[in-house]
């Protein structure tokens, strides 16, 4: 079954192996069979980012940056020093 997502209800992305959870602004969640990798550059590089190894964020959706997590609808995403750099920049430009 194919299922149309709109990019801007898109909280983030969670990688478990070659499975994406994709989680939306109202909580739900749809499973697609795709490497992060990939799915990243099929989204607007303007709005979403990687922010560790296993999650992808809609940069329009963080709430608050941490040290070691991004912030989104009360949930904790992690992040990694491999791209807190990137982050960092990007968030700036917003």
């Amino acid at each position: 079954k194919k299922v149309k997502l709109e990019t801007a209800t898109i909280l983030f992305i969670k990688s478990e192996g070659n499975y994406l959870e994709i989680i939306l602004d109202d909580h739900k969640t749809s499973i697609i069979r795709k490497k992060l990798i990939d799915f990243l550059d099929e989204l607007p590089s303007n709005k979403f980012l990687q922010c560790h190894r296993r999650y992808i964020v809609n940069s329009r959706k963080i709430e608050a940056i941490e040290k070691e997590a991004i912030t989104i609808q009360n949930v904790k995403i992690p992040t990694s020093l491999k791209y807190r750099v990137r982050i960092e920049e990007a968030l700036s430009s917003i």
